[in-house]
Order: structure tokens, then sequence, then C-alpha cells
């Protein structure tokens, strides 16, 4: 799966020295892959769980959501004590999830072109639905009742 962000754009965003200080676990000054790989797959699949319903995921080339992406990994990698100005870029950057996931925001392409909404896969409810027989879906149905 394409990632939202990388350790290269995190790297761009906050610096070498911040990156290496959260994720050198073994103190030899690199950054240990397996922590970071861990919080970058968190936060797309935090992303991805948001926006499913209304996109089809992963979705590319949209710069809001490598935005998003860096500000909760990072938050993600601050273990106990997150500064309150990293807690407070995460908590703006999942209050626009929301509003992306609401459709209150709309995605843009790095063009400023619209991302299509319509190409979202059917949620995974509605496929088991559609997938159903007449016969299945009544028994289902009648068993809710």
């Amino acid at each position: 799966m394409t990632s939202y962000i990388d350790q290269q754009g995190l790297t761009e965003r906050f610096g070498a020295d911040e990156l290496a200080r959260l994720v050198d676990t073994d103190g030899d000054g690199t950054p240990d892959t397996g922590r970071l790989q861990s919080a970058i797959a968190d936060a797309d699949s935090e992303i991805n769980t948001a926006i499913a319903e209304n996109y089809g995921v992963p979705v590319s080339d949209c710069p809001v959501l490598t935005s998003i992406a860096a500000d909760i990994v990072r938050e993600r990698l601050y273990d106990d004590e997150v500064p309150d100005a990293v807690a407070g870029r995460a908590k703006v950057s999942r209050k626009m999830l929301s509003d992306i996931a609401s459709g209150n925001l709309r995605l843009l392409d790095s063009s400023n072109g619209l991302i299509d909404t319509r190409s979202a896969p059917a949620p995974a409810s509605a496929a088991r639905m559609a997938a159903y027989s007449e016969t299945e879906l009544s028994q289902e149905l009648d068993y809710l009742t």
C-alpha cells in the first residue's frame, strides 16, 4: 500500500534531529524504521478508515492528506509527553479529516483538481448486501426484526 507520508517527507517537515530523537530507540543517531513504519501505517489506517465511505482509498496525489498524515505520525511518535504544539496540530488535522469524512470538505489533488468521490468502492456492508440473493436477504431481515 502507498503511504500518505514517508520518512523523507517527515524529515522535510520536522527536521532530521527531531525525527531521530523520536525514533532512535537504540541511540545510534538514525531512525529505527520499524517504529517509524508502524506509526506511518497507523496514520494511514486512521485516514483510510475515516474517508473510505466517500473515497477510494488510498487516495493518491493529495497534499492535504500528506499534511494530515505527517501531523498524526508525529503525534504518535511522542510516547507519553506530547508537546502542546504537536498535539494541537494533530487535533486540527483530525478535525479536517472529520470534515472530509462528513463531506464538509472535499479533497483536491496537487493541481488543485477536485478528487472524484464517485470512484469510491461501495462500503463493505453495501457490497455484502448486493451479493446476497433475495432469499438470503429476506432471512437476514427476518432475523433482525
